[in-house]
């Protein structure tokens, strides 16, 4: 699948926060691809390096099984092909201590899952935001 800029990669175990997540980008104008599951989404990568435009933004779940966002995040923060990605590591639950590791390793943000409709909407706004602005970014690099 051959995808221009921007687009948004989402990673997250739970398909109900990726439609939805899904659906309101959509509606911004900006064009997401979902994983459900961290190794997926790092074959994805790998498939596509040097073939096709990389994502302006990955967002990945922290709490998933398997390969979790800490390591998803610490695995594209090692290649070469994807470390300048801005990654935002979102959760339900997440401690300061953790928060402040993945800001070190390398996450341009870490936040929390809102409960409600309109935070969900202005965390969205913020994503289009840094997937136009890092897109134009990575597309030139």
């Amino acid at each position: 699948m051959k995808i221009h800029h921007p687009y948004i990669l989402l990673i997250d175990d739970d398909q109900d926060d990726l439609d939805l997540l899904s659906a309101l980008l959509l509606k911004s104008g900006i064009i997401s691809l979902s994983y459900t599951s961290g190794t997926e989404a790092q074959n994805y990568l790998r498939h596509i390096s040097g073939l096709s435009p990389m994502p302006s933004l990955i967002i990945v779940d922290y709490n998933m099984p398997g390969t979790n966002g800490q390591q998803v995040l610490a695995a594209l923060k090692s290649n070469s092909c994807t470390q300048d990605i801005p990654i935002i590591v979102y959760s339900t639950l997440m401690s300061v201590l953790s928060k402040n590791d993945l800001i070190k390793q390398g996450a341009y943000d870490c936040m929390a899952k809102p409960f409600k409709f309109n935070e969900l909407a202005d965390q969205v706004t913020r994503f289009v935001t840094l997937a136009y602005s890092s897109g134009d970014k990575l597309h030139s690099a």
